[in-house]
């Protein structure tokens, strides 16, 4: 049994679905910046103030949506990766000692 092996996988998964998150972020971030630059173009428009109003609201509204999404997606991507803050989680948790509830036993002798 290789267990060097086995480790190697788990870190390639992880990384991964590391890499994975950050495309997607970035993809989104990309959107993101696209959505700026034509409310910029709107709000320079000749357009009347009531349709260049409205196509800049729906834009902030696409815009709104994005972020959420950029949001979510860097959230999912923390869990993933086990980094956590709520000091419940094994991943926060830096105990020393028995693990609680634990019905394992170290039978040492001499």
């Amino acid at each position: 049994m290789n267990i060097s092996g086995v480790s190697n996988n788990s870190s390639t998964s992880t990384a991964s679905t590391s890499n994975s998150s950050t495309s997607e972020v970035a993809t989104l971030e990309k959107q993101k910046t696209d959505l700026q630059q034509e409310i910029s173009k709107e709000r320079q428009s000749k357009d009347d103030e009531k349709t260049k109003s409205e196509k800049i609201k729906q834009l902030e509204q696409q815009m709104q949506l994005l972020e959420q999404q950029i949001a979510q997606k860097r959230a999912d991507a923390t869990k993933k990766n086990g980094i956590s803050s709520d000091s419940n989680s094994p991943a926060g948790r830096s105990s020393v000692g028995p693990v609680p509830n634990s019905d394992r036993t170290i039978d040492i002798r001499v």
